[in-house]
């Protein structure tokens, strides 16, 4: 009867240490879940709590800093046009140098027209006098002269001599009167061009009259390596300030220079803008280790993006692409809070939010079941022990209790033709003498007649009979064409169905007088139009038409034109640009490409070298090709249509056909010009390739 007791007491022993070798791991266990789910919790309210208007919209915009975003595809382009501009320049600079000792008879009329400025000899002595251009410069001063009137940038062109004499278009005799003594050899155009020993572009500096801020381009003409002269040109930073101006309502744009400084802006700052610190006088060259300082390196590295900079009011969101000529970069501000953010980003901005949220979650609930590991293996050891004690007590027979747990884990007109010539070149010569002898029937009633109306006359009547009947429209693609005739110089255009596939797309600008610059048109589009059936690249076809048109036309009236030759069976445009404004393409999801590459102006050099590119034409895409006169046109206030706003309306109305999209880019130019007369021709021609 005693041992009764005595196996009630084990048995209650066993129990309760089961139940304290079971209960407390488990107790530990809840406690410590409990605490780490009310820190998850904490975690993911404040995450939540974060899903406000300007959180996502940060969220959003810090994914939507592709390249194929619209902000950095804008960036893109215009930094591409200024890229085009200044290697224009450079070409022309360099056009100048080339020209340096051409032999040139002059009866005086070129000293009257320039700038003529001697250096002093000595002390502060002035010896500017009305001095005579010396020979080797009469060329390059009749050519620069050409370069700064047909320029819309350059401010002044000029010549420093080895010798002190500079000579200059337009005459900037009577600012530097001011500044003497003055020596061209101790400006930084000539030091840094001599030490360089290449064309460069100097920083802001005020121009060569002492006027107003402009940079420079600036080129050394050497012989035998003896530095003889430097050719410069002004471009100045108020006229690149009003183009800046000009994309009202499209952020603010800047251009930073190699330093990240900020060296061109639009002449007004927007109102209520939060990045003072783009604002502040020189720029933003001194903002330590932050966001924007990041943004500046990749500006100055010449990459191409956007991303999103917190500043001292709010934030804003930079896309940024290199001006690859002068080493700049150019960059367009928007503020966070009016960016029109695309759906996409927008989800994506809430998947960022909630899967910080969710990633909490989940690691909280690794460390629960971490724990929970644990705390059965805390258990399987306490019961085995418990057990192994018990057994030891109770009886020899248990030797031992044991548990185990497994875990979880991006025109001339007196020009005569050799018809003895053979071949395509004799009848080519036949062909430009017809044409010849009808420009003279069609200009002789006229030749006592001297007024602008009877000018205007000949050139729209030359411009009836160079006009295409009927467009070509190839298979799988559309075409469109529209001119708005101007005042001054004559545009020309041609889209020919060369056979076996092959489409020649043409356009091209006569810079002059109106009347000359139409029958200068007309002899270069019949000389084109022959070489392009003879030669299979058109490079080739525009070197060939480059001496024809310098022996039929006097010099000083250039011919910018670029040509194509589309395969239709393998989509791909071989092309050449002779200084027209380069084209772009528009694709279907919006982005905007700029045709590289480009060369001399036709008629300018007997012989110039021009190289032959290649672009795929995709699906969709929308080819457009323009003239300067749409860029140039202009409203009640002198403010230019821009390529932007062309870019904006092309994009807008992408999704239409070829003709539904010219009618809204004719509506559009038309409207911005409001029935007043501009300079120069507007010509667009657009080429869709069906989707």
């Amino acid at each position: 009867m005693q041992e009764i007791p005595r196996k009630g007491g084990l048995r209650l022993k066993l129990v309760l240490l089961l139940l304290i070798s079971g209960l407390v791991p488990l107790a530990l266990t809840g406690y410590l879940t409990t605490m780490e789910m009310n820190q998850a919790a904490d975690v993911v309210q404040d995450r939540m709590a974060n899903l406000s208007t300007t959180a996502l919209n940060r969220s959003a915009l810090a994914l939507a800093t592709t390249e194929d975003t619209d902000q950095v595809q804008l960036a893109v382009a215009k930094a591409g046009q200024y890229d085009g501009i200044f290697k224009r320049i450079e070409a022309q600079g360099v056009l100048v140098a080339n020209s340096y000792s051409y032999p040139f008879e002059s009866n005086g009329s070129l000293d009257s027209a320039f700038g003529i400025w001697s250096a002093p000899l000595g002390g502060n002595l002035t010896t500017a006098g009305k001095a005579s251009i010396p020979p080797e410069q009469r060329i390059p001063a009749t050519i620069l002269r050409s370069v700064v009137d047909q320029a819309g940038l350059v401010d002044v062109g000029y010549i420093g001599t080895n010798q002190g004499i500079l000579v200059s278009w337009p005459n900037a005799d009577h600012d530097l009167s001011k500044i003497r003594p003055y020596d061209p050899r101790d400006q930084a155009f000539y030091k840094e061009a001599k030490l360089a020993g290449k064309t460069i572009w100097t920083g802001p500096h005020p121009n060569v009259s002492g006027g107003s801020l402009a940079i420079t381009c600036a080129t050394p003409i050497y012989a035998d390596e003896e530095l003889l002269a430097v050719v410069g040109m002004d471009i100045s930073l108020w006229a690149m300030s009003g183009d800046l101006s000009g994309m009202q309502g499209r952020g603010y744009p800047f251009i930073i220079d190699r330093s990240g400084n900020i060296i061109i802006r639009p002449r007004t700052n927007p109102e209520s803008v939060p990045w003072t610190e783009l604002l502040a006088e020189g720029g933003p060259s001194d903002v330590g280790d932050s966001e924007l300082s990041r943004v500046l390196k990749n500006m100055t590295e010449g990459k191409v993006g956007a991303s999103v900079v917190g500043l001292s009011r709010g934030d804003c969101y930079i896309s940024y692409a290199p001006i690859a000529t002068t080493g700049w970069s150019l960059g367009i501000a928007f503020p966070s809070e009016k960016m029109q953010i695309p759906a996409s980003y927008i989800e994506a901005g809430v998947d960022e939010v909630t899967g910080k949220a969710t990633y909490e979650l989940s690691v909280a609930s690794a460390k629960i079941g971490f724990m929970q590991i644990l705390a059965l293996i805390f258990t399987a050891i306490m019961l085995t022990v418990a057990g192994l004690l018990l057994g030891g007590r109770i009886s020899l027979k248990f030797t031992q209790l044991t548990d185990s747990v497994s875990r979880l884990g991006k025109g001339n007109l007196d020009v005569r033709f050799d018809e003895s010539l053979p071949d395509e070149m004799g009848a080519l010569s036949q062909a430009l003498n017809r044409m010849e002898r009808d420009l003279r029937g069609l200009a002789a009633p006229q030749e006592k007649i001297q007024t602008a109306a009877v000018g205007g006359e000949i050139s729209e009547e030359l411009r009836r009979r160079m006009a295409q009947s009927r467009l070509p429209q190839p298979e799988d693609y559309q075409v469109a064409l529209f001119t708005l005739p101007g005042q001054e110089g004559f545009d020309f255009s041609e889209i020919t169905d060369l056979g076996d596939g092959q489409l020649a797309i043409e356009i091209a600008d006569v810079a002059g007088d109106r009347v000359r610059a139409s029958i200068l048109a007309t002899i270069s589009k019949a000389v084109i139009r022959a070489l392009v059936k003879s030669y299979e690249e058109p490079s080739l076809a525009l070197q060939e038409a480059n001496m024809e048109i310098g022996q039929s036309a006097a010099r000083g009236m250039p011919v910018a034109c670029f040509l194509g030759i589309l395969n239709r069976h393998t989509s791909i445009i071989e092309y050449v640009n002779a200084g027209h404004n380069p084209p772009f393409i528009v694709n279907l999801g919006g982005s905007v490409e700029t045709l590289v590459g480009g060369g001399m102006a036709l008629g300018i050099m007997d012989q110039i070298d021009l190289i032959t590119e290649e672009k795929e034409i995709n699906p969709g895409d929308v080819l457009v090709l323009y003239s300067d006169g749409v860029t140039e046109a202009s409203n009640g206030s002198n403010a230019k249509f821009g390529t932007e706003h062309l870019i904006t309306s092309i994009r807008e109305a992408r999704d239409h056909s070829a003709q539904e999209i010219m009618a809204a880019v004719e509506a559009e130019i038309k409207a911005y010009c409001g029935g007043r007369p501009q300079k120069g021709d507007a010509t667009v021609m657009i080429v869709k390739r069906l989707a």
